[in-house]
């Protein structure tokens, strides 16, 4: 994920964080990244879909944002880069996906999407498609309407 808010110093830092968590081709994944910026750490967590039984893989990573998450101009992009460069799309299926404020309890990151129970301030689901706060996107067509879910 590319993270944008303040650093220390109360600059906007962009900054780039991989899990270096190595997913398998052609296997579904269920995925979480648990953003803090009191403990200055993202947790990703890895599970193969459909296997309850496989392991978990976990990776946390430090990074310098600390307060501010989202004050950049860039919208919320899921799958890719604000520039749409087609070089940095994501060449694969995104099944569903969900924003939320705060950090929820493990047992509160299901895979199944129609088990989240907490809010979101973004959520999709390939299912039913683009919401009033989403919008398909290509390099000819930004996206809109995500900026007032994230910043207010």
């Amino acid at each position: 994920i590319q993270l944008v808010g303040e650093d220390e110093n109360r600059n906007l830092a962009y900054e780039p964080i991989a899990s270096n968590l190595r997913p398998e081709l052609g296997v579904e994944y269920h995925v979480v990244a648990k953003v803090s910026c009191s403990e200055h750490t993202v947790t990703f967590q890895m599970q193969q879909a459909g296997n309850p039984d496989s392991p978990v893989l976990t990776s946390v990573v430090p990074h310098r944002v600390r307060s501010g998450l989202s004050k950049g101009v860039s919208g919320l992009v899921i799958g890719g880069v604000n520039k749409r460069a087609p070089g940095h799309q994501w060449d694969g299926r995104i099944e569903a996906a969900r924003v939320v404020r705060g950090l929820l309890p493990d047992e509160s990151l299901a895979p199944d999407p129609a088990k989240w129970a907490a809010p979101a301030l973004v959520a999709w689901n390939a299912k039913i498609g683009p919401t009033d706060q989403l919008a398909w996107a290509s390099p000819d067509s930004p996206v809109a309407g995500i900026e007032s879910a994230l910043h207010g």
